[in-house]
């Protein structure tokens, strides 16, 4: 398997060649190609942070992105003796500067926040021992959450030190946070106190589990590797104790960089600047010439149109360095929408800056999204990859009143500002149980729970095992084509992918969320109402269940009737368009 591939079948001659990030040569499998990579929901930890509150965090954090980049784009430029465009770099450190900027925003409130509760720094480091981990019973599943997402993140759950385990008890946090968000006291300390906190971290776990880290996404899974070796390959700032592997404490000390101490400033955008000359990974830094080697090298550089992906323009560095080198040649930049929910859920982060950041940006059917009016893609519809080679059911389906339930999980840590509310997912939990709760025990026997394949610590199977144990676990031997396949009715509470292969594919489907859990956009609320209208979205768990425990004996009359099938047909027009002639679809319009 290869991440980066020349595809041959594309061409019609050299000069339209394009480069995928994909697994596979075969035209038949591009929508691989497209999706690959990670992509969670995000969270908050704390009712304080109210819409307005996010949304304030969200403007400030889209400034400083772009200040950042184009102040970071000269200091690259002098650093590399070259004279790239500012597109350049943005392709390259667009999407971590991104995410570094909304963690650094995020850990400084929520630091704020954690010392507004306990009272002093002392106390928050102290805290920071296996011990108390109240998420973790073990390193070894911290280390194993932490894959997952990125690694940082799990400080953020130790600082705020959030109840939610096992029976979903969450502590109070109605604390109302300090207006004074400047106060001298977290300013001056913030980014000290955050690489000290850091530091010990990385050492505490490194010296636990040593060669079985496995923290970095460029590092395949279940491959062992050192731990200092990954630190410095990865990062420029080296703790400079990170060697001495019996050091325990928690001791803050001042961090230095190449024996100088780190000095900090008032100012957002200067305290986040510091942070990110020392943060930044070393692909972009000491060993930037290899790899822009390796990207000159593995493409006819003047013969590339253009290039086409959609997470790879967040996950895969390699990718980054050949897309840079092919847009700063004069090709184009293609973004192609990843999930469901795209268009659709309000304040996305990762398509706010799609759209911004590509030229062409290809959705599975919309085309407007007034937030996203003025910004710079040309945003274009076409069948979804990820629905082609699948056909819609045409006729009812009976294995037995089988229910298949998409689960979701999120990650406990704040990954970016402006999404998902950690309170909703929380409620979210509580509406899927009472479903299950309502549902009759002879349903019960026949519903498949499918989560996510990623854990993030929750509990939540244990708990779903401990309350129904006639409920059937999904293991996630067959992919979710195959159990839609074996479905009579799917179900979820989530706006994710799973609703929108179940709604193509014309699998009798349930629904169910309130409109204050997921915010739509604006230009969708036709669209979800015509769900509403026709009874395939309901409110909560329990009026979702007791419909199944009265519609289950005839559920194909309902589903097969006028008014459920125009809805659907509506919403699919719009949202989920497919084609038998998909790939060709495709072909033709990214060569013209």
């Amino acid at each position: 398997m290869r991440e980066l591939v020349v595809t041959p079948s594309f061409s019609s001659g050299a000069n339209s060649q394009l480069y995928l990030a994909s697994f596979s040569l075969r035209p038949n499998d591009l929508r691989k190609y497209i999706y690959g990579g990670l992509d969670y929901p995000i969270c908050f930890e704390s009712k304080c942070f109210d819409e307005k509150f996010r949304a304030e965090l969200a403007n400030h954090a889209e400034v400083l992105v772009d200040r950042l980049i184009e102040k970071k784009s000269k200091l690259f430029n002098e650093l590399h003796k070259t004279n790239f465009s500012v597109r350049y770099w943005r392709i390259l450190l667009g999407p971590w500067v991104h995410q570094f900027v909304h963690q650094t925003i995020l850990f400084d409130r929520i630091l704020q926040f954690a010392i507004g509760r306990i009272g002093s720094e002392t106390v928050l480091v102290q805290a920071i021992s296996r011990a108390q981990w109240p998420q973790f019973q073990t390193t070894l599943d911290a280390i194993t959450a932490s894959k997952h997402d990125f690694f940082i993140q799990v400080l953020f759950s130790f600082i705020v030190k959030s109840r939610y385990r096992d029976k979903f008890v969450h502590r109070d946090v109605s604390f109302d946070s300090s207006s004074d968000d400047s106060s001298k006291i977290v300013r001056e300390s913030f980014i000290t106190f955050f690489r000290v906190i850091l530091s010990k971290f990385i050492l505490f776990i490194s010296s636990k589990i040593r060669e079985d880290l496995l923290l970095a996404s460029e590092v395949p899974e279940n491959k062992k590797i050192d731990f200092k070796l990954w630190w410095a390959s990865n990062f420029r700032w080296v703790p400079d104790f990170i060697t001495d592997r019996s050091y325990m404490g928690f001791k803050a000390t001042t961090p230095r960089f190449f024996g100088e101490e780190i000095t900090q400033t008032y100012d957002d955008f200067d305290l986040i600047d510091v942070a990110f000359d020392h943060f930044v990974p070393s692909v972009f830094v000491e060993h930037y010439d290899s790899f822009r080697s390796f990207a000159i090298g593995s493409v006819p550089m003047p013969a590339m149109r253009g290039v086409i992906g959609s997470t790879s323009w967040y996950y895969r560095e390699r990718f980054k360095f050949i897309a840079a080198e092919v847009c700063e040649s004069g090709g184009r930049s293609i973004g192609v929408q990843h999930g469901g929910n795209y268009g659709l859920q309000k304040n996305h982060p990762i398509l706010r800056r799609e759209v911004l950041d590509r030229d062409v940006y290809i959705t599975w059917g919309w085309t407007v999204v007034s937030a996203l009016n003025g910004l710079r893609a040309e945003i274009m519809a076409l069948p979804s990859l990820k629905l082609c080679g699948t056909r819609p059911r045409t006729k009812a389906h009976n294995s037995g009143n089988k229910i298949l339930f998409a689960g979701s999980e999120m990650p406990r840590f704040p990954r970016w500002i402006g999404k998902d509310d950690f309170e909703i997912f929380r409620t979210r939990l509580m509406s899927q149980n009472q479903f299950f709760e309502t549902l009759r025990i002879e349903f019960r026997m026949s519903c498949v729970f499918r989560g996510n394949p990623r854990q993030f610590g929750w509990g939540q199977i244990d708990e779903l095992n401990e309350r129904f144990p006639e409920l059937t676990i999904d293991d996630h031997q067959y992919d979710f084509q195959a159990a839609l396949d074996s479905t009579d009715v799917f179900c979820t509470n989530n706006l994710s992918t799973t609703y929108a292969e179940a709604l193509y594919r014309n699998i009798p489907t349930v629904l169910f969320w309130r409109d204050s859990e997921i915010t739509i956009e604006d230009d969708a609320a036709d669209a979800f109402q015509l769900l509403r209208d026709a009874g395939v979205l309901l409110n909560d768990g329990r009026e979702a269940g007791t419909f199944l425990n009265s519609s289950m004996d005839n559920i194909a009359a309902w589903w097969w009737s006028d008014s459920i099938q125009d809805a659907r047909r509506t919403f699919c027009a719009r949202y989920l368009q497919a084609s038998n002639t998909a790939v060709s679809d495709w072909l033709k319009t990214v060569q013209s």
